[in-house]
């Protein structure tokens, strides 16, 4: 059965008794080993003299086996003594507690010397990451190793914290520089393309030069690092040199036409009315990202009354510059605490789609989705244009210092252990945010544990053992929606691009190639910002 818990809402866990019980789990798996290693010498002496006894031979077999067994136990009991562990850590990491275990100080330090070890692999070719790629299951620990993993590797490097943010959102912010600097030389300025029902909107995409005026002192820190830790150049120049790998080094790009993708509005019938939290998630599959960014709102009329649901799903290539606005530039972006392309991109559909001051809106992500819709409820700017009632985060890094602004907003993190990618901005889960922790390393699931599918489960889970919270955030997410069955849902779907001045768009008229040029001058940039 899944082990789901949550942190940052009611439910209050006494973290004290949870290390105590964790010690004495250690020392019984401790004692189980010694007395693995007598029986082994045991039955090493009892070999010699009675091999020739056939009673003696079915004796030591059933010894080795006795030993087998308790070398398993021993190590299911260091197992399960590391997952309270990482347990308790989230629960005092999600209330802001101090993690001052005096008792413990030396072995605590020990244990995160011992994850930051088994990190490097984890995240660079480890189970955390394959997970993420289609390996079914990792050991349970990959998030805890990758946040305190990143976080150390980034103070390796020489980043600096950036005031009260994590050292990985440092790094993530020079990432985030180089990107874009590496695609304006390569391939000239970006505009952000966003095609729905009511025609084009063309954004700008200036994350780096919005983000720098308005954060000088950040700006200024991240500078000064770079000046006493040069080899900081290297990773981001990376970056750009993939940029030019992958862009083969031409200032063409072969773009959809964005008009000629799919229908843009069609009905939507629930398979349960009002649709609860894992359907949402589930929902999340019906939008196709393949060949170019796609966002799908959902308009839901009952009555008078009108609400909405903004769907954002994840990432959908590596690539850090080019056309896909789903993609690493993005993850950079988000990390780094820029306003990223993607969502000015969401900002531009919700107001194409017609969503009026003062209708609910819930936001639901997945993966870079979840940063992103966590980004935007947070954003003082979209909460005074939308109200934003509710958000659904699965598999994201949403621990980006975005409490303090969600006082009002009804939020759920979701995050299964066995994930390495929520914690790839290198911070724990956020105090005040209800967040859903899951364990599902013995589900023997046939879902990756990034999935979406793996997430709907989760929630699934929560809702059959009736979490307090869970259910609590689902009252507060149905009544603020008021669907019911007399609600009339429509999807409106919105296809997006990051264009370049010089690119080419491709469509099809019957059987003859449709190209057409992109201008540099975009004279229509519609943005809330």
């Amino acid at each position: 059965m899944t082990r789901v818990w949550t942190t940052g809402g009611g439910t209050v866990i006494d973290t004290v008794a949870l290390r105590a019980l964790a010690g004495k789990i250690e020392v019984a798996a401790a004692e189980l080993g010694v007395a693995s290693a007598e029986g082994t010498k045991v039955g090493m002496s009892f070999g010699t003299v009675g091999l020739l006894v056939s009673h003696g031979i079915a004796a030591l077999e059933r010894l080795e086996q006795c030993v087998a067994r308790c070398l398993t136990l021993a190590g299911n009991l260091h197992n399960f003594h590391d997952r309270l562990l990482v347990t308790a850590d989230s629960y005092d990491d999600a209330e802001g507690k101090v993690h001052a275990h005096t008792g413990t100080f030396i072995m605590d330090l020990l244990s995160r010397l011992k994850y930051l070890g088994l990190c490097v692999p984890t995240f660079a070719v480890g189970k955390g990451v394959f997970s993420s790629m289609g390996i079914r299951r990792g050991t349970g620990l990959e998030g805890a190793q990758t946040a305190w993993g990143i976080e150390a590797l980034s103070a390796a490097m020489g980043m600096v914290s950036l005031g009260d943010t994590t050292r990985a959102r440092g790094a993530a912010l020079l990432g985030a520089t180089w990107t874009e600097v590496a695609a304006v030389a390569m391939w000239g300025p970006a505009t952000l393309e966003l095609q729905g029902e009511k025609g084009k909107t063309r954004l700008s995409s200036s994350a780096m030069l919005e983000y720098m005026p308005k954060h000088l002192g950040r700006s200024a820190l991240l500078i000064g690092s770079l000046l006493e830790h040069p080899q900081l150049v290297l990773g981001p120049g990376v970056v750009g040199v993939m940029n030019a790998v992958q862009g083969g080094g031409r200032k063409t790009e072969v773009v959809p036409d964005l008009a000629r993708l799919g229908p843009l509005t069609s009905t939507v019938k629930f398979r349960e009315v009002p649709p609860r939290a894992p359907e949402m998630v589930g929902y999340l599959d019906k939008i196709d990202c393949e060949r170019t960014g796609h966002i799908k709102i959902l308009e839901h009329r009952t009555g008078d009354k009108v609400a909405w649901t903004v769907l954002v799903r994840g990432m959908q290539t590596y690539q850090a510059g080019g056309h896909h606005p789903h993609g690493m530039a993005t993850n950079l972006q988000e990390v780094a605490g820029m306003r990223s392309d993607q969502q000015r991109l969401v900002v531009a559909a919700m107001n194409q789609a017609g969503i009026k001051p003062g209708e609910p809106v819930e936001l639901v992500g997945h993966s870079q989705g979840a940063s992103v819709v966590t980004s935007l409820a947070a954003d003082p700017v979209v909460q005074k244009r939308y109200h934003v009632t509710s958000v659904l985060a699965v598999g994201g890094p949403t621990a980006g210092g975005v409490q303090k602004h969600l006082q009002n907003v009804n939020v759920l993190h979701v995050r299964d252990i066995s994930d390495a990618v929520p914690s790839l901005d290198g911070a724990a889960t956020e105090k005040g945010i209800l967040t859903l922790h899951a364990d599902t390393t013995g589900d023997n699931s046939q879902y990756s544990a990034h999935s979406r599918e793996n997430y709907q489960h989760i929630l699934d889970a929560a809702e059959t053992q009736k979490l307090p919270d869970v259910q609590q955030w689902e009252q507060k997410r149905l009544h603020s929606l008021g669907i019911n069955k007399n609600t009339q849902t429509t999807a409106h779907d919105f296809y997006t691009a990051r264009k370049f001045p010089a690119q080419q768009v491709y469509g099809k008229v019957g059987n003859k190639p449709k190209i057409s040029k992109i201008s540099s001058d975009v004279s229509k940039l519609s943005s809330i910002w």
